[in-house]
């Protein structure tokens, strides 16, 4: 049975990364965007220069001829040093993003210990496997790019030869990361109408796929930019039939939300009553807890969330609305960083300790980090994250020796 939705404190309520983008994050009050200018000056400038170095990263680590090339080791392992450097550069202060939202803070922590490694990594020679985790790194500026329509959009007819020379799903995630959605859109567009690709790299065509709808539904808010691309796999003779089948069940959600009347609200309360019915409706679709069907639903939802946590909420109802972002991240595993879902538990927990709300999220944080240290040899967890969750299930309350089997009663 489906568990019931942790709002039973919202009446007491008055119904309510990478680059510049958090520039435009609103702040409350005239006052508050007049004193935040020099902040936002310093964030821009950091911005400005890790997207510049994330840049020459991607693009020698995309090409196999750029990273293998001996006459580039040098400066390879330079950037990726220096990306380090900048990524720890971002939070080495409370309260340096003009992005409220609390979980940013926690993100870019894992980005900079993911930086840090992939550095060390390759000064220790392990180029191929340093290789892996500075690609993955881009995700990092892909979930963050995508998570709502909030901030610029660039739109550039120039782009440099060795970027036009990526290979496709590279180049649109790097368009992404660069934020030009526009050119993004074109290429995943590119890879889901290719025959070949959903046959030699169905693993590419669905990233594609995946990553193309973060942008339509979440940046574009635009549910006909997302029925072209599931349309593009759906007559795609050489698509996988899973895949097939789920973009027919993103279809229906997608002319269903067509179908809606356009919902624009600026107002905090009714952002987040609207990602709580979406929420609610998306868990009324799924009929197992990793079902995909309610995809487009959820992707909807998280951006109303991100939206409804820039706008600084404080208290349990900010805590309810990282609990939402949640479970919705639960789903959307492959819409970003894996363990997303786990960085708005925590937020949770910090944000309203030793709470009913903050023991909710605890158990899910529990369960994402024993399911994810599980394998076919069984479960191990790491001393430093089974402290953290030590010092989490302390802040939360959860007491296990309290719990009481009603059954025996």
């Amino acid at each position: 049975m489906k568990e019931k939705l942790n709002l039973r404190w919202l009446a007491i309520f008055p119904c309510i990364f990478l680059s510049a983008s958090s520039l435009l994050m609103p702040l409350n009050g005239v006052g508050a965007e007049a004193s935040s200018q020099p902040l936002k000056t310093q964030w821009s400038q950091k911005m400005r220069s890790l997207e510049a170095t994330l840049n020459k990263v991607l693009v020698d680590t995309s090409s196999d001829s750029r990273f293998n090339d001996r006459k580039k080791f040098k400066s390879i392992e330079r950037n990726a040093s220096q990306l380090a450097k900048l990524a720890h550069s971002l939070f080495e202060k409370p309260g340096q993003s003009p992005d409220q939202d609390m979980s940013q803070a926690l993100i870019g922590k894992d980005f900079a210990t993911e930086a840090d490694y992939a550095a060390s990594t390759l000064k220790a020679g392990h180029r191929e496997y340093a290789r892996v985790i500075l690609n993955s790194i881009a995700g990092f500026c892909i979930a963050c790019h995508t998570r709502t329509a909030i901030g610029p959009q660039f739109a550039s007819s120039k782009v440099a030869p060795e970027v036009e020379a990526l290979p496709p799903l590279a180049k649109g995630n790097y368009f992404v990361a660069t934020r030009n959605f526009d050119r993004a859109l074109a290429e995943y567009q590119k890879i889901t109408q290719d025959s070949d690709q959903a046959i030699a790299d169905p693993f590419a065509y669905e990233r594609a796929l995946r990553a193309g709808l973060s942008v339509a539904v979440r940046v574009k808010k635009n549910p006909d930019l997302g029925l072209r691309l599931v349309e593009s796999v759906i007559v795609n003779s050489k698509s996988p039939y899973y895949m097939k089948a789920q973009a027919l069940e993103w279809k229906k959600s997608l002319l269903e939300w067509k179908a809606e009347k356009t919902f624009d609200s600026k107002d905090p309360g009714k952002i987040f009553e609207e990602a709580n019915r979406l929420v609610m409706k998306a868990r009324a679709i799924q009929k197992f807890p990793a079902d995909p069907s309610a995809d487009l639903v959820y992707l909807r939802a998280s951006g109303l969330l991100h939206e409804f946590l820039s706008s600084a909420p404080t208290g349990l109802i900010a805590s309810n609305a990282y609990y939402l972002a949640g479970i919705s991240y639960d789903v959307l595993k492959d819409y970003g960083t894996r363990d997303f879902s786990e960085f708005y538990y925590r937020s949770c927990i910090s944000t309203s300790p030793y709470t009913e709300i903050s023991k909710d999220c605890y158990r899910r944080y529990e369960e994402s980090v024993y399911l994810g240290y599980t394998g076919s040899g069984g479960t191990y967890i790491p001393p430093e994250i089974r402290a953290r969750l030590n010092r989490y299930e302390k802040l939360s309350g959860s007491d296990p020796s309290t719990l009481i089997d009603t059954q025996k009663m």
